[in-house]
């Protein structure tokens, strides 16, 4: 059997446990995951199944981390469309035979920190954008700092343990809060799906996990998240504090006086905010 025929019957074939995907594919393709790339595969088929099954009827999805596929041609199977991002080429042929059998997935080879995520984001005729991410953990800061004011319905990412428990930190007291648990507080309501344990993943973390779900809040429910949330929002431009703390206040008191408005008032402010 060549390496081209055993790709296709591991891809064609009746759906197969995760792990055992995983490790044929691994061995058809001669490749050891990059652990200096976070690259730990999830083999743990009812977390698999349950990501999957998280994309509504219609939308579309941004998967970020592609690795093997074995999520990607699931999604494919449940969404319009699917934009699949993989760092990895060394991964392309697989990638590539499930994107031949799909052709609503368009699978893009870089760095998710370099993308302009903005871009791949529409929505359009009733239907949003989800964001399904299994990525490196030490880039999730910066990952959260990009998709923080994204348009999109949902964002559903596997991430450390421990880093589930910083985001839902309730004080600046409590153990493990920082800059994270503001950022992600300040844009998303958060929940927990799942949790995961180190024999999920193929090679195994070092650290147990979770998968989180991650809904935008509509708007600012404070002062103080207003001011978090244009302060994080430009931050990449260096801005200057004051400016961000004086955009921020005038934001929160346009959002809180928008509720006395008539709704021709209301579109009017919208446009000169935009």
């Amino acid at each position: 059997m060549t390496r081209t025929e055993g790709l296709n019957q591991f891809i064609l074939d009746i759906p197969i446990p995760a792990r055992q995907l995983v490790e044929e594919r691994l061995e058809l393709l001669e490749i050891q995951p990059n652990e200096n790339l976070g690259q730990h595969f999830l083999i743990d088929d009812a977390a698999v199944d349950l990501l999957a099954h998280s994309v509504s009827p219609g939308n579309k999805v941004i998967e970020i981390g592609a690795g093997i596929g074995q999520l990607t041609e699931a999604l494919a199977g449940n969404a319009v469309n699917v934009v699949a991002v993989e760092i990895d080429r060394r991964y392309e042929p697989v990638l590539s035979d499930i994107s031949d059998r799909h052709p609503n997935l368009h699978i893009v080879y870089g760095d998710v920190l370099a993308l302009k995520l903005q871009d791949f984001v529409v929505n359009e005729d009733g239907n949003r954008t989800q964001i399904i991410a299994s990525i490196p953990y030490h880039i999730t800061e910066p990952f959260m700092q990009r998709i923080a004011g994204l348009d999109i319905e949902s964002a559903t990412m596997v991430v450390g343990r421990k880093l589930t428990e910083s985001i839902q930190a309730p004080t600046e007291d409590s153990p493990g809060f920082g800059k994270l648990t503001l950022l992600t507080q300040s844009f998303f309501d958060i929940d927990v799906l799942i949790e995961l344990g180190r024999d999920s993943f193929l090679p195994p973390p070092r650290t147990e996990s979770s998968i989180i779900q991650l809904s935008p809040k509509e708007g600012a429910s404070s002062m103080r998240d207003s001011l978090l949330r244009r302060l994080f929002t430009t931050s990449r431009r260096s801005p200057l504090v004051g400016n961000c703390l004086k955009e921020g206040l005038t934001e929160f008191t346009e959002s809180q006086n928008l509720g006395m408005r008539s709704k021709k008032e209301k579109n009017k402010i919208a446009r000169r905010n935009t």
